[in-house]
């Protein structure tokens, strides 16, 4: 485990010791599968602003953001590819159950940013010292979210504000048709039971008082069937005749469409103490 980062707000001032969950330890012990994620809507998003700077630009219009906290910031993707240092002039602390990820964005990012491998339930920050608090997509994986979503409420400050990115109802169900119709089952949305646009609000009215909700509008215009393969082969298995399917039917799209769509559904929560 990471020691506690040294940087002004984080350390906890009340002994308490945190340990870290087996969530989706496979998963993210690197940023393997996260990275093939990631490059499909990088390359293939119809909005010509991207994910992360769309999210940058909502952010950078809060005030009074001197000390900030990412919770499951992964391979600081949000930093890395908004071009956003809030690290120049600000106080970042930066948060991952898996310390393959930690590793991976502090090459990224390098050490003006502060690093800790947590679990979000048990944060290794001081209480009432956060100004700004992302939880980019992730609150879905968490166990137990009603200690998460306390802990993102106990570090902030009662001026303070947390954005938190999820998605909804149809985000990439193009995906989930195609493996069924292959015969390689489903996907496991494990957004729409969890943390989603339908339920999110609704779990973070609990612990701040007011909540909003900012939809992003975007979609993936696919023209590369190894691209989508890749995507799928990150968190299922695919036999070689599911695979085989897959590409065919993908490709007879894009030979009719010139591109293979994919709905996306992605919004940020904006919620205030």
């Amino acid at each position: 485990m990471s020691p506690v980062p040294s940087c002004a707000g984080a350390g906890r001032s009340d002994g308490v010791a945190f340990t870290l969950a087996a969530v989706d330890a496979d998963q993210y012990r690197d940023s393997s599968n996260l990275d093939a994620r990631i490059s499909l809507h990088a390359r293939f998003g119809t909005n010509p602003v991207r994910w992360h700077q769309w999210v940058a630009s909502r952010i950078g219009g809060l005030a009074g953001s001197e000390r900030i906290l990412e919770v499951g910031c992964g391979t600081g993707e949000l930093w890395h590819e908004s071009g956003t240092n809030p690290a120049a002039t600000h106080t970042v602390v930066l948060t991952d159950l898996s310390d393959g990820m930690v590793r991976r964005a502090r090459e990224r990012l390098g050490t003006a940013f502060c690093f800790a491998v947590a679990d979000a339930a048990a944060l290794p920050v001081a209480r009432v010292s956060m100004d700004l608090v992302l939880a980019n997509h992730m609150l879905y994986h968490v166990p137990d979210r009603v200690a998460a979503i306390g802990e993102l409420r106990r570090v902030l400050r009662e001026s303070g504000v947390l954005c938190a990115a999820t998605n909804g109802p149809g985000h990439l169900a193009e995906l989930d048709d195609l493996v069924m119709e292959a015969g390689g089952g489903g996907r496991q949305a494990f957004w729409r039971q969890g943390f989603s646009l339908e339920n999110g609000q609704a779990q973070l009215a609990g612990s701040f008082s007011t909540v909003e909700l900012h939809l992003y509008d975007d979609s993936l215009a696919v023209t590369y069937p190894d691209a989508i393969l890749a995507h799928l082969g990150s968190y299922m298995e695919l036999t070689e005749t599911t695979a085989d399917r897959i590409r065919t039917t993908v490709e007879d799209e894009i030979t009719r469409s010139g591109s293979f769509h994919v709905r996306k559904n992605f919004g940020l929560f904006v919620a205030r103490p």
